[in-house]
This record gives structure tokens, C-alpha cells and sequence, in this order.
């Protein structure tokens, strides 16, 4: 089950918990096999893995699913899926995020 939360309230008690959260990405790095997207929201910043072959934009809004885990620099999300969703209406996204934090998915 994922857990919808705010980047700020993401801490080593979650560490291998399931989290979703959206947020706008203000930075990747790009590695030999997986990219990190620095994402920010309102509460602060976190680094998220993603597969190579998802395309993201900087300054996209995206919503992630995935798993938090401590490395040596600190927390970051192992992501299952990262979706953009910049395009979306806030209204949409709104009714979305109520669904995520109401149901086991």
C-alpha cells in the first residue's frame, strides 16, 4: 500500500515503506544505468532513481510511487513508476491524490 506524503515528512522511520508523492523536478543526474531526479514540493527536496528509459523534463511535475531507502548520502525513493503530470488540471490531480490517500493501491 502506498502512503501519499509531503517530502518533509519523509524520514528513516519509512525507510522500506511505499510512498507516493508529487512534486516538480529541479535537477537529474544522470548515471550509467538509472538517473536521479532531485524533486521538490513545498515542504523541501528528495532524491528519486528512475529507469533510463522514462523521460522526464526538468521542471516537470511528476507524481512517484516507490519505496524509500537510506544510502550513504542520505534518503532517496527507488521508484516503481514516475508519471508526468504537468499537463493535468489541479482539479483532476486534486480528486487523484484523495483517491490515493482513501484506498489500499
Amino acid at each position: 500500500m502506498y502512503k501519499l506524503k509531503k517530502i518533509g515528512d519523509i524520514n528513516q522511520s519509512l525507510i522500506d515503506g511505499k510512498i507516493a508523492l508529487i512534486g516538480t523536478v529541479i535537477g537529474i543526474e544522470k548515471e550509467e544505468n538509472y538517473d536521479k531526479l532531485e524533486i521538490e514540493d513545498s515542504s523541501g527536496k528528495i532524491l528519486v532513481s528512475k529507469n533510463k528509459s522514462i523521460e522526464i523534463a526538468s521542471s516537470s511535475r511528476v507524481l512517484v510511487f516507490g519505496t524509500v531507502k537510506i544510502t550513504p548520502k542520505g534518503l532517496i525513493i527507488f521508484s516503481e513508476a514516475v508519471v508526468d503530470v504537468s499537463e493535468s488540471s489541479p482539479k483532476l490531480l486534486g480528486k487523484f491524490m484523495e483517491k490515493i490517500e482513501n484506498y489500499d493501491i
